[in-house]
């Protein structure tokens, strides 16, 4: 809060010195502040506040610049961020997709191969079943009812 009513005192000074310097400088100012501070008044706590005043804007200035320099390097850092995100879920979808079409191929090689296989069992049931049947007929001589 503090600072707060220091930097619109800051401000009010500042648009009053821009305000002073349209004019001539010295003789405004030696004008304006015959006026305002009484000759009496001390001049030391009024420099002082002043200065305190230019010296908390410095700091201020200092703040903003620096935070405007870490907001630049986050912005930085960030984008590299999500070009990095990017560049790894395209690998992924390259991986995924890679890994896919290796899944299919071994389902369609192995599809194949256990058809193939299937027609060799056949073939060889086949040909073992009507071998057996062959020498079973011969075991067993039909009945003559002769």
């Amino acid at each position: 809060m503090m600072l707060f009513i220091i930097t619109i005192m800051m401000l009010a000074l500042l648009f009053g010195l821009s305000y002073i310097r349209a004019y001539n400088r010295s003789e405004y100012f030696s004008q304006q502040c015959a006026k305002l501070i009484e000759p009496t008044c001390k001049k030391k706590p009024i420099f002082a506040a002043i200065s305190k005043l230019e010296e908390d804007m410095n700091e201020l200035t200092y703040l903003v610049r620096n935070k405007s320099k870490n907001k630049d390097e986050y912005a930085k850092m960030y984008k590299w961020y999500q070009n990095k995100l990017l560049a790894d879920s395209e690998l992924k979808g390259q991986a995924t997709k890679n890994a896919q079409d290796v899944a299919k191929q071994f389902v369609k090689e192995t599809s194949s191969k256990i058809e193939k296989d299937m027609r060799i069992i056949k073939r060889n049931s086949r040909s073992k079943l009507n071998k057996d049947a062959v020498r079973l007929h011969k075991k067993y001589k039909p009945l003559n009812l002769k």
